[in-house]
């Protein structure tokens, strides 16, 4: 255009435009990233509850291993009662043959006689 109002028309229709045009991408930009931050605030949430239930495994699991380790050591114990207990049997066993014998010895000695 010639006429210079309508020439600083034209060029404030481009500059209202142009920002128009900068505000709607810039707005579709922070609908993007808000979008995305919400999608890792649910992510980061997921992952968290999943933290949460394998410290709760985790936690379980130890307790399994601490009460097994328990158990163990009480069965240990209980083994080594049971041993010194067979070995006394034994050599009670063992006495009580020999008693046996020398008393059979001892009757069969005496029938002798």
């Amino acid at each position: 255009p010639a006429d210079p109002t309508d020439q600083l028309e034209l060029a404030h229709r481009i500059a209202n435009m142009a920002f128009v045009g900068k505000v709607q991408q810039l707005e579709r930009e922070n609908a993007h990233l808000t979008q995305q931050a919400l999608d890792r605030q649910t992510k980061i949430k997921q992952l968290e509850r999943r933290v949460h239930a394998m410290e709760s495994e985790l936690s379980d699991a130890a307790e399994k291993v601490r009460a097994g380790a328990e158990e163990a050591n009480k069965l240990v114990g209980e083994k080594n009662v049971l041993i010194n207990t067979v070995k006394k049997l034994n050599r009670d066993v063992a006495k009580l043959d020999n008693f046996k014998r020398n008393l059979l010895q001892t009757l069969h000695d005496d029938d002798d006689e």
